[in-house]
């Protein structure tokens, strides 16, 4: 039965992967549904029933672990970065050209996750993770954990908002500069003693 449980896992680890593949290169259609996404990931939707119970959690799942990756990549690239750096970085990352079809499928689940809260569970914790990850960085400058705390929110929160805002309009460099703005606002530009100063 371990042997079992073992193999089972380690099936849903494989599927996941495939999954977060195949959104990141081709997003999320509106009417996706378990048959649909089996049809394009040539497997069965019994399957992916069997693995993640439903639509809502396949989809909850899927997102959780690209946005664990993302929070990875970030925490690894910025180990020596100040929060503008890191925040540069986000939004770099989050404007790419070729990623928005994975965004648009994030904004498509947190819509769903809005309105089914208990099925989207892990998914919606992920926001506070990225606030944490943010509030480290922010800490690291030199920053009380409570003052990082409340920066990171509004760095992120705003982050969000604006790259939903880059999506929908005809005119995303008033977005950018939107971006700009709320940077040197809330994150101007260490001298370069005080960086140093902040991270020893």
């Amino acid at each position: 039965m371990g042997a079992c449980a073992v193999d089972a896992s380690s099936g849903r680890e494989q599927m996941l992967a495939k999954l977060v593949a195949h959104v990141r290169a081709h997003g999320l259609e509106a009417d996706c549904s378990l048959r649909k996404l089996a049809q394009e990931l040539g497997t069965s939707h019994r399957m992916l029933a069997y693995y993640f119970g439903s639509l809502d959690g396949l989809l909850a799942s899927v997102l959780s672990s690209m946005r664990a990756e993302e929070r990875q990549t970030l925490t690894c690239t910025a180990e020596n970065w100040g929060l503008r750096d890191a925040a540069m970085a986000m939004w770099s990352y989050y404007t790419d050209p070729g990623r928005s079809d994975e965004h648009r499928a994030f904004f498509y689940v947190f819509a769903l996750a809005l309105q089914h809260p208990a099925a989207y569970r892990e998914f919606l914790s992920s926001f506070d993770e990225w606030t944490t990850v943010t509030a480290d960085l922010a800490s690291a400058q030199g920053l009380d954990r409570p003052q990082a705390t409340r920066l990171a929110q509004l760095v992120v929160s705003s982050i969000r908002g604006l790259l939903m805002d880059r999506l929908t309009t005809s005119n995303p460099k008033a977005v950018d500069a939107a971006f700009d703005l709320l940077l040197d606002a809330v994150l101007p530009p260490q001298p370069a003693t005080r960086r140093m100063r902040a991270r020893k």
